[in-house]
């Protein structure tokens, strides 16, 4: 009885030495894991943020050359003589000069061609009247109250993407000035198709996570992959993220937050995204349009050690350790 007693108690000694051994090591490695796990996320938000605010600005860089050449482009378009000449012979009523359809066949032949994407053309006299454009539908609206006219008449804009009843479609807008010596004769519009502009946001997307486009009221500018429907959520997408928001402050210059459109680094935030799916993100300003770009790539944990599946290890080691010292003891008493 006494030789039973005895290896029951030892079983009993060794189960419960090897579970003290066991817990105490469980315990330094949590603490450890878990200094580990802390580092090695630090480490990957500031790699990914760094990552991002390299794209962030690669981005920031080919829209702004790319609206800057729209914007050129409507300046080369106001300065040619044709155009000024036939606004000047409009706005004095010259009997014997230009008329409407010479300077819309002038347009159309010679100007629409030049841009990629150029939906159409149009000339709007001083009193905000379009009297002369590729698209006939046109003459005769006023748009004297469109800032691509009040803008236009200083210096070259770009209106923002807006939805055109007329056409069904999503464009944006740029203007400029047309000046014959020294009097302002009339404002130049170009109505341009959005697909270059997506497609420079595409091929951002292909190597840097998700980038979204948006104007200064949050709506999403470029088509977002994750949204259905035949607009893919432009115009119709309110974006309510945390670098939108400093992106806002930012176009609005309010004093106390972080770095404006040309100085230095944007902030890396974590944040969840209009998905619900948790991100980094930073952003840009495009001060052309008032836009934000919103850098953002999917936040994930598989480089981080995940310490439940250590406990779930150790706990199998626990039982195995058991089940050989309890057959050792069996062993031992049946010999």
């Amino acid at each position: 009885m006494r030789i039973k007693e005895k290896g029951e108690k030892n079983i009993l000694n060794s189960i419960i030495f090897f579970t003290i051994i066991l817990f105490t090591i469980s315990i330094l490695f949590t603490i450890s894991f878990s200094f580990i796990n802390k580092n090695i996320e630090k480490n990957s938000i500031e790699t990914n943020g760094i990552y991002l605010q390299s794209i962030s600005k690669l981005r920031k860089g080919h829209i702004k050359t790319f609206l800057e050449m729209m914007e050129l482009r409507m300046l080369d378009f106001s300065s040619d003589g044709k155009i000024k000449q036939c606004l000047y012979d409009l706005k004095y009523n010259i009997s014997t000069g230009c008329d409407n359809q010479e300077l819309t066949n002038h347009l159309i032949i010679n100007k629409l061609p030049i841009i990629n994407n150029l939906e159409y053309l149009s000339v709007l006299n001083t009193n905000g009247t379009i009297i002369s454009s590729t698209n006939p539908k046109h003459i005769g609206y006023e748009r004297k109250d469109k800032k691509y006219f009040i803008n236009g008449k200083i210096d070259p804009y770009f209106g923002g993407l807006f939805y055109s009843e007329i056409t069904k479609s999503k464009l944006f807008v740029v203007s400029a000035p047309v000046i014959k010596e020294t009097e302002l004769v009339g404002v130049i519009v170009g109505v341009i198709d959005p697909k270059e502009l997506y497609q420079i946001l595409q091929d951002s997307e292909d190597i840097a996570g998700n980038l979204y486009l948006t104007n200064n009221r949050g709506e999403l500018i470029n088509p977002s992959k994750y949204l259905s429907g035949k607009n893919q959520g432009v115009l119709s997408q309110i974006i309510d993220t945390q670098n939108l928001i400093e992106c806002l402050h930012d176009i609005n210059d309010e004093p106390g937050h972080q770095l404006h459109e040309s100085e230095g680094e944007h902030k890396v935030y974590t944040f969840e995204d209009f998905r619900g799916e948790k991100v980094l993100g930073t952003h840009e300003v495009i001060k052309n349009g008032d836009w934000c770009i919103l850098s953002e790539i999917d936040y994930k944990n598989q480089d981080i050690v995940n310490i439940k599946y250590f406990y779930f290890i150790e706990i199998i080691l626990i039982l195995i350790i058991i089940t050989l010292i309890s057959y050792r003891n069996i062993k031992i008493k049946l010999n």
